[in-house]
């Protein structure tokens, strides 16, 4: 399965296998040689046709690190079939598969993009659309924020890592953080939001009426993931999250859990997505004392059983500082991605000695729920373009109506439309250049939801000619704004 590709890459270069294995449904090999280009790629994927007596499609190739040779290298991933017409078969179903990926995506619909070369992998440029999405993500966020009582703050993006080693996680976590020396001091950009979120409750003398203390931040934190393991938006450097964090004491745990659990599971039927909930369990690397482990996977255990939510067991895989329920989601190619997080943490508020002033006039430490519901803006963002194919709900689309004049003396009746629209806060915009049949596909390419028609039939009637998705009808002008208006405060999706 491997000797040929391996014999194709000595072919060109002098390379020497560092590993090599299978990977879900793929294989792949680590080569120890100079960085592979896609000139490298294309000759070799040649040689592999010409002369050999399987069937090879070279899927991808990137730069990995060898933990043995402390070193980057260069692995190309890649399936074998047995026949021409198997392969041929696989590659028409990837080439329609690209149409979804986000990264394809990304770039056709003007979203975002990454400059390598320039900023570097892993760290995201979005566009003014990409800004709109998430723009419309946060306010569906900040409305969930309301109802649960979570108020927002902003914490500086750059702490000493004095504040990292009293949480903990510098010890676990340093080679994730990026670090910076400035004269004698270290400082770290934040790979976590929470003991910045601990440090406002200390701020200040807290007591028993203070409980829960809910606070909320759309903040951006930097994780240094090995380069080999970046991709697109779904693993990147920089992190936008919803992160919420409550203080709070035992009477009103369950409680909590519960009321965030439920509107998970609201926002996630927004956008039709599949859910499957994990009890994630005490780690080998876990701080703290078991007892309060033991209390605190009972407890959540128990929270998922009284709600009737199904869930699988992860062994392991909790935070080292407490257990966690964590919601994956599955994207467009049936790949499973952890998303939304809900974390119980008996261990920093004792580690950072917050405490409150109990009914009895006595100090005691406090709980602390971690939680995120759509987890990171980049991940969420890149799943919903391939679950969407693009094709975002009317709510969620940059530009939601393209009004097309069908020559200029119907300019001034287009523009009056695009004032009364964008009145009503609805993201619209003038086509004017080219043919009618030029403008219409363009909008069509870009996936715009409502394509508007103005000419003279549209004038004399009233009516404007709408096109919905490719279906085509005409509509009142004052009826078409209440439906849309409507279906954007509800956020229907198509």
């Amino acid at each position: 399965m491997y000797e040929d590709l391996i014999k194709a890459v000595n072919n060109f270069l002098e390379a020497n296998v560092v590993e090599k294995g299978k990977k879900e449904d793929k294989y792949f090999v680590d080569f120890d040689c100079r960085v592979l280009y896609k000139d490298d790629i294309e000759k070799i994927q040649k040689y592999l046709d010409e002369n050999s007596k399987f069937h090879y499609v070279i899927l991808s190739f990137s730069s990995s690190f060898s933990k043995s040779l402390n070193k980057a290298t260069q692995r190309i991933y890649f399936k074998v079939f047995e026949t021409k017409e198997e392969k041929e078969k696989f590659l028409k179903e990837l080439e329609e598969a690209k149409k979804r990926d986000h990264r394809y995506l990304g770039e056709k619909l003007d979203i975002f993009h990454i400059e390598e070369e320039i900023i570097g992998s892993g760290l995201p440029l979005f566009h003014f659309n990409g800004a709109i999405i998430i723009d419309e993500l946060k306010k569906l966020i900040k409305e969930v924020n309301n109802r649960l009582g979570y108020r927002e703050v902003i914490t500086p993006h750059i702490s000493k890592t004095f504040l990292w080693k009293l949480s903990g996680h510098y010890e676990k976590y340093k080679d994730r953080i990026f670090l910076i020396q400035e004269d004698d001091e270290e400082f770290g950009l934040k790979p976590m939001n929470c003991p910045m979120h601990l440090m406002i409750f200390k701020s200040r003398v807290r007591s028993y009426r203070d409980l829960p203390f809910r606070i909320a931040e759309f903040a951006t934190v930097y994780r240094r993931e090995q380069s080999g393991e970046l991709h697109g938006l779904t693993r990147v450097w920089s992190i936008t999250q919803d992160d919420h964090h409550c203080v709070l004491s035992m009477e009103h745990l369950k409680d909590e859990i519960k009321r965030i659990i439920n509107e998970i599971i609201n926002v996630y039927k927004i956008f039709g997505l599949d859910v499957k909930f994990n009890l994630s369990t005490r780690p080998e690397n876990f701080i703290g004392n078991l007892e309060d482990w033991e209390f605190a996977e009972k407890t959540l255990r128990e929270i998922l059983e009284e709600l009737n939510v199904k869930y699988e067991i992860k062994e392991k895989e909790g935070a080292f500082y407490g257990p966690k329920i964590d919601i994956d989601v599955k994207d467009a190619f049936n790949r499973y991605w952890q998303l939304a997080t809900i974390q119980l943490d008996f261990n920093m508020p004792r580690r950072l000695d917050i405490t409150y002033v109990d009914k009895d006039n006595k100090e005691k430490y406090p709980i602390m729920i971690h939680f995120a519901i759509l987890g990171s803006f980049e991940r969420f963002v890149g799943i919903i373009l391939e679950h969407f194919a693009g094709k975002l709900p009317l709510w969620l689309a940059p530009i939601q109506v393209s009004i097309l004049p069908l020559s200029e003396k119907y300019e001034e009746e287009a523009k009056k439309l695009f004032e009364e629209l964008t009145k009503e806060n609805i993201r619209a915009e003038i086509l004017s250049e080219g043919t009618i049949e030029y403008r219409v596909r363009d909008a069509e390419t870009r996936y715009i939801p409502y394509i508007i028609v103005i000419g003279k039939k549209e004038i004399e009637s009233g009516n404007l000619t709408i096109r919905y998705r490719g279906t085509l009808f005409s509509m009142n002008k004052e009826e078409f704004k209440s439906k849309i208006i409507e279906k954007i405060r509800n956020r229907e999706r198509d």
